[in-house]
């Protein structure tokens, strides 16, 4: 007996015939419609939409944070020439410094830069969308995307 809530190949195990996988996460959706693991639509954008803007900006955010909750802000007393730890080698502390200095630089340059692009990109797509099916002569929409 064929499942009609599963009849494409996306949802079969290959070379099992008509039998339909174990675990269906999108039973009970409305035909054509799969349910997606969350954020996973970020990962697959493509790399200059705005939901890409969005994954990078998210990424170093956590990166920096991460950073911050480690303590590596006190490393980066390599600057002036001190150790923030008298028992780790100087080239581990440096390296450690380093590392949170590139993510402040990056927390404070990239992650703004990058959350104005996705926006502007957004509302450039919105509005030239809106522009492509605006019908002047009649001053009403013809369609959307």
């Amino acid at each position: 007996m064929k499942d009609e809530a599963c009849n494409d190949m996306a949802c079969r195990v290959p070379g099992a015939g008509d039998s339909p996988r174990v675990s269906e996460p999108h039973r009970g959706l409305p035909r054509g419609r799969k349910q997606t693991v969350p954020f996973l639509c970020f990962w697959k954008a493509s790399p200059f939409s705005p939901a890409a803007f969005v994954l990078r900006a998210v990424i170093i955010a956590a990166l920096f944070s991460l950073s911050n909750l480690f303590g590596l802000q006190e490393y980066t007393t390599f600057l002036s020439g001190t150790s923030a730890n008298l028992s780790m080698s100087w080239q581990t502390a440096s390296f450690l410094g380093l590392i949170h200095l590139l993510l402040y630089v990056s927390f404070i340059l990239l992650v703004p830069v990058s959350l104005i692009t996705a926006a502007l990109i957004a509302a450039w797509t919105h509005w030239r969308q809106k522009r492509l099916f605006f019908n002047p002569a009649t001053g009403s929409t013809t369609g959307s995307i």
